[in-house]
């Protein structure tokens, strides 16, 4: 089989990019970049469309809404930067007119996630995760925590507000369903993320 990646991956990136030579190994692979490049609703409807679908019929699985409406508000104002989110209050409603997924943390001892709307995630659930620590997330990933957690922590903790980076990922899949959340009918032996 074939694969051409190079027309499907984001302008910028390489597969050099993705992948480390030698072997597998857990990397943070960080790239600078302007905010609005990836904060600012690029326009794509199919997106915002199926966001607000599947926040319709299953908010329960994509949605976390912060305890502290100060968050909340937060969140809200720094989207409000990059598009056009004024009519929202909640972040349900923020995640049908937002296009990017979004996380929110909590700096501390370890980041704690908050909240957050995240509808295309690759076999991973945020409402398992909110009210844990960052490195939950990253568990299932071979090596990740125990290579990269010190890194991602001190990457975190180092983080100015004004500074925007995007971390390059990659997983493999034989769908090319958006949503690849643990409780969509998709089979197990169909996803693999890294």
């Amino acid at each position: 089989m074939e694969l051409n990646c190079e027309t499907a991956l984001p302008t910028g990136l390489t597969l050099d990019g993705l992948f480390s030579r030698g072997g597998y190994r857990p990397r943070m692979a960080l790239k600078r970049l302007q905010p609005e490049e990836f904060f600012a609703n690029l326009q794509a409807v199919d997106v915002l469309k199926e966001r607000s679908a599947l926040l319709e019929v299953r908010p329960q699985d994509f949605l976390c809404e912060p305890t502290n409406r100060e968050d909340t508000a937060a969140l809200i104002q720094f989207a409000g930067s990059w598009a056009r989110v004024r009519h929202a209050d909640t972040f349900r409603e923020l995640g049908t007119i937002w296009e990017p997924d979004f996380v929110l943390l909590r700096r501390g001892k370890s980041f704690e996630v908050v909240g957050g709307c995240v509808c295309f995630p690759t076999g991973w659930s945020l409402t398992k995760i909110q009210h844990h620590p960052l490195s939950i997330v990253h568990e299932p990933v071979p090596g990740m925590n125990l290579q990269l957690d010190p890194k991602v922590e001190r990457f975190f903790a180092d983080l100015k507000l004004e500074e925007c980076y995007q971390r390059s990922n990659w997983g493999l899949t034989s769908s090319s369903q958006k949503n690849q959340h643990p409780e969509t009918t998709l089979p197990k032996s169909h996803r693999i993320a890294i």
